[in-house]
């Protein structure tokens, strides 16, 4: 059964500083229920209710994306605590480094993780997949 009364997931997306504007989604992934969103305000707090949305005793998974980085976390609901709190620290899809191949020789490698995301016309969350990506130059 469904949290039958309001409970909330709360925190902070950053990525360095405070991201305005992000969307935020969480989904029980235990048994799906659909998902709740919410939207970050200036100061990059975001608000979902999970009333109807979550079991107590199930794993949910929280998520962002934005501004080419991405984040995501897991928790298990708890309704005996008054809700649940799940900063978000936003990673970086691309970055670079520089690697070593063989015998002292070192080459900069781009990594690329690529966020795809796919949804139903509800915003149900179908599937979520990181690929990551090396290419040497």
């Amino acid at each position: 059964m469904t949290i039958p009364f309001p409970w909330y997931l709360k925190g902070t997306v950053t990525d360095g500083g405070a991201v305005e504007g992000a969307t935020v989604r969480a989904r029980d992934i235990t048994v799906d229920q659909g998902i709740a969103t919410a939207t970050t305000d200036s100061s990059g707090k975001y608000l979902i209710n999970l009333m109807n949305y979550a079991t107590h005793g199930h794993t949910v998974e929280v998520w962002c994306a934005a501004n080419g980085k991405y984040k995501r976390n897991t928790f298990v609901v708890n309704t005996y605590a008054p809700g649940q709190t799940e900063d978000l620290t936003l990673e970086a899809l691309e970055y670079t480094e520089t690697v070593t191949l063989f015998d002292g020789l070192t080459k900069l490698a781009t990594v690329v993780k690529t966020l795809s995301e796919t949804t139903t016309l509800t915003d149900e969350l179908t599937r979520i997949v990181i690929v990551v990506r090396m290419s040497i130059n």
